[in-house]
C-alpha cells in the first residue's frame, strides 16, 4: 500500500470508530438526558461528575473484561494461558509452571492477555483470539442497555449508562482498525491476517516466542522455526515485521552486534514496524553506536518518551548505560547497574533479563 493510500485508510478508520462510538453515545446521551429531565440545574452538576467517576472506574473494569475476552476466547479455540495483565499488574505462568504477580507495563496499551497457541496448521485459528475482547467489550455494553430499561434508581441508571459508554469506547476502539502510534489494535491485527494470510504464520511464531521467553528460555536458544519467513511477510505489516525485529533481537542476545546492525538498518527503512518495535530498535542502534564508539544524537520525540515512561523495561536502562559508558560517567553507570540489580528482581522476563545482563557484561569488556 503507497503512503496516500495507507492514510485515506487511516482516515476512514478513524471516521468509522467516531462515528460508531458518537451515534452509540448520541443514543445513551438521550437515555440519560429522558431520565434527569426533572432535576434542577444544581443537581446535573452533582449527576454530571457522577457520570464521570463512573466511566473513568467503568473502563478500568472493561479493560479488565476486555482481556478476560481474549483469555475466554483464546481458551475455546485451543489456546493455553501465559499471562494476563491490566495496566501494570501482570499475572503469568513462571517458569516453574505456578501463577505468579509482577509489575510490568508495554507503553501504548492498557492492558494485555498473551496466550501459547496450538500447534501451527491451517486454517489457523486467529480470528476469535483477536476480536474477543471487542466482542466481550461489545456484549457487555448491549446487556447493559437492556438492563438499564429495567432500572428504576436513577443514580444505578447514570451508572450503567457509564459502563455502557466505557464498553463502547474500549470495543469499537480496538475493534476498527487502527494502528495507534505505539501498536496496532486488535482489529487492524485481524486485518492483516486477513489480507496476508502469510502474517497468521508470523503471528503464530510472535506469540509462541514469547510463551517460551515468559518461559525462561533465550532467544539464542529458541528453534530456528520461529524465526523463519520470506522476505515478503516482513512487509506484510506490522506483524509480518515483527518477525525481522525476532531476528534483531536474537542477534543481540547472541552478541552478534554487527548482523543486528545490518538488521536494524533494514528494517527502519523498509518495513512497517509498529512505533514500539521501531523504538526497540533504535535503543539496540544506540547501544551498538556506543560500543563501536560513534554515537550519533537521534532526535525522535516517540523513542524520548519511551525511555521516559518505560523504566520497568531492561533495554531502556540497558541503552542508557552505554551511553553513561560511552560518556565515562561514572557516576550514572553506577546508578543505572543498581537499577537494573532492582529490576531484575520484580522482572518476569528473566530470560530478557539474563540477555541484558550479558549485553552490557559486552559493553564493559570492550568500553572500559
Amino acid at each position: 500500500m503507497n503512503k496516500a493510500k495507507e492514510k485515506k485508510s487511516v482516515i476512514l478508520s478513524w471516521i468509522v470508530m467516531i462515528a460508531l462510538i458518537g451515534l452509540s453515545s448520541l443514543r445513551l446521551g438521550r437515555m440519560i438526558g429522558d431520565r434527569i429531565s426533572d432535576y434542577s440545574g444544581s443537581q446535573f452538576l452533582v449527576i454530571y461528575l457522577f457520570f464521570l467517576v463512573t466511566l473513568l472506574i467503568s473502563t478500568v473494569l472493561q479493560t479488565a473484561i476486555h482481556e478476560a475476552g481474549h483469555m475466554v476466547m483464546g481458551l475455546l479455540t485451543g489456546y493455553r494461558f501465559v499471562s494476563y495483565r491490566i495496566f501494570s499488574l501482570m499475572i503469568f505462568r513462571n517458569e516453574e509452571g505456578k501463577l505468579a504477580l509482577k509489575r510490568y507495563s508495554v507503553p501504548g496499551t492498557a492492558g494485555q492477555c498473551l496466550m501459547s497457541p496450538p500447534d501451527y496448521r491451517e486454517p489457523f485459528p486467529f480470528f476469535l483470539y483477536n476480536a474477543g475482547g471487542a466482542l466481550f467489550n461489545l456484549l457487555t455494553s448491549l446487556l447493559t442497555f437492556a438492563l438499564m430499561s429495567l432500572v428504576n434508581n436513577d443514580w444505578l441508571f447514570i451508572a450503567l449508562g457509564g459502563f455502557a459508554l466505557a464498553g463502547i469506547c474500549t470495543g469499537f476502539g480496538n475493534g476498527v482498525p487502527l494502528q495507534t502510534a505505539m501498536a496496532p489494535n486488535d482489529g487492524m491485527n485481524i486485518l492483516e491476517m486477513i489480507v496476508h494470510p502469510s502474517s497468521r504464520r508470523a503471528f503464530w511464531q510472535q506469540m509462541k516466542s514469547n510463551e517460551l521467553l515468559l518461559g525462561g528460555m533465550r532467544l539464542k536458544d529458541m528453534p530456528d522455526e520461529l524465526f523463519e519467513a520470506d522476505e515478503e511477510v516482513f512487509r506484510n505489516g506490522s506483524i509480518g515485521a515483527y518477525v525481522h525485529v525476532l531476528r534483531e533481537n536474537r542477534c543481540m542476545d547472541c552478541l552478534e552486534f554487527e548482523k543486528a546492525y545490518e538488521l536494524i538498518g533494514k528494517a527502519l527503512s523498509d518495513y512497517p514496524l509498529a512505533g514500539l518495535h521501531r523504538c526497540s530498535m533504535l535503543m539496540d542502534k544506540i547501544t551498538i553506536d556506543c560500543l563501536n564508539g560513534h554515537l550519533e544524537e537521534i532526535n525522535d520525540k516517540q523513542l524520548e518518551n519511551v525511555m521516559k515512561t518505560s523504566r520497568n523495561v531492561g533495554a531502556v536502562v540497558r541503552c542508557e548505560y552505554a551511553q553513561a559508558l560511552y560518556r565515562k560517567d561514572e557516576e550514572k553507570q553506577r546508578q543505572l547497574l543498581d537499577e537494573l540489580e532492582e529490576l531484575k528482581k520484580h522482572y518476569p522476563y528473566q530470560a530478557d533479563m539474563d540477555s541484558e545482563m550479558d549485553i552490557i557484561k559486552a559493553l564493559q569488556a570492550k568500553m572500559k
